[in-house]
């Protein structure tokens, strides 16, 4: 019934999108809302407010079930309402649900924003903003969730060089520069869908999905990691000592039936990109190097200094 859309928007005002994990929008499904034309959005982060991105975010990221209260619309688009959101999983699809609806309830907005802060404050490394440990664990866990068994997950351990050199000679200020310098050198130079976490006082985790081919993903953009860590120019700078590691999906998930089992499972592959950096310490640092199991996907060793 082709008027279904317009007889249901006289009773309600309701999207339905079909979506992928990075918020790009594959398909409108229902949009029974009056004169509000998303047809030129390509991702849903554009149809909120730019204040919305985080929330955007942990609802995708969340997956099956995920629900946001009171998100706010772009302004761009002149609807002064909030919306409901939901993000559901069908089969291989990601759906996202928004439901309009006028709302004066200001208090209930100020306590749902409350509660997203310090679900944000629980996962975040509060200098670097980065994801800390538990952040790291929970994001992989759902990244993990909406991929194919099959698939690979690259880690790059990241071991800052002489940090403690710069507390004890410059104070601890500077080594927090040094720090953050580094931190916008990982954030800026991976892709959006990569996670970065800071596991230890001066150590770092950068997960992504390896791509398809003979190339690994993790390895190149280590590559062009350690590059960037050398353009650095401050006397306070640091550069850093890399480790990569690759897994399969499928083997992690064979060892993990439940939360606490899945973390000791990852913890274990972090530890093989950690130990793929402790021979990039002793081989001098500045550099990267590549885990024992790395070469059962690809024949690449180690990444010379340069």
């Amino acid at each position: 019934m082709e008027e279904c859309p317009e007889i249901l928007s006289l009773f309600t005002a309701d999207i339905l999108l079909q979506i992928d994990k990075d918020g790009n929008i594959l398909e409108t499904l229902l949009n029974t809302k009056y004169n509000f034309d998303i047809s030129q959005v390509k991702n849903v982060y554009n149809i909120f407010s730019p204040e919305e991105k985080v929330r955007v975010k942990r609802a995708i990221s969340m997956g099956s079930n995920s629900r946001k209260k009171f998100m706010e619309i772009n302004e761009q688009f002149g609807i002064d309402q909030y919306v409901d959101v939901e993000v559901a999983q069908y089969k291989e699809g990601i759906y996202m649900f928004i439901r309009f609806f006028v709302s004066n309830r200001q208090k209930e907005v100020e306590y749902e924003r409350y509660v997203e802060s310090l679900l944000n404050l629980s996962e975040k490394d509060p200098l670097t903003q980065t994801y800390n440990r538990h952040g790291l664990f929970e994001k992989v866990r759902k990244l993990i969730s909406f991929s194919d068994p099959e698939k690979r997950i690259g880690i790059i351990f990241v071991d800052l060089d002489n940090l403690k050199k710069i507390n004890d000679t410059h104070g601890h200020k500077a080594g927090d520069k040094a720090l953050l310098a580094i931190t916008k050198i990982l954030v800026s130079t991976v892709r959006q869908r990569d996670i970065v976490a800071r596991v230890g006082g001066d150590e770092f985790a950068v997960v992504v999905e390896e791509m398809s081919g003979s190339q690994s993903t993790a390895y190149g953009l280590s590559e062009r990691l350690v590059k960037e860590f050398r353009k650095q120019k401050a006397e306070d700078s640091v550069t850093a000592s890399l480790g990569v590691h690759v897994f399969k999906i499928a083997d992690l998930l064979t060892n993990s039936k439940n939360p606490e089992e899945f973390e000791k499972a990852f913890s274990n592959e972090v530890a093989k990109a950690d130990n793929a950096t402790y021979e990039a310490k002793q081989a001098g640092k500045n550099q990267s190097k590549v885990s024992k199991e790395f070469s059962e996907y690809y024949k690449a060793e180690s990444i010379a200094s340069k």
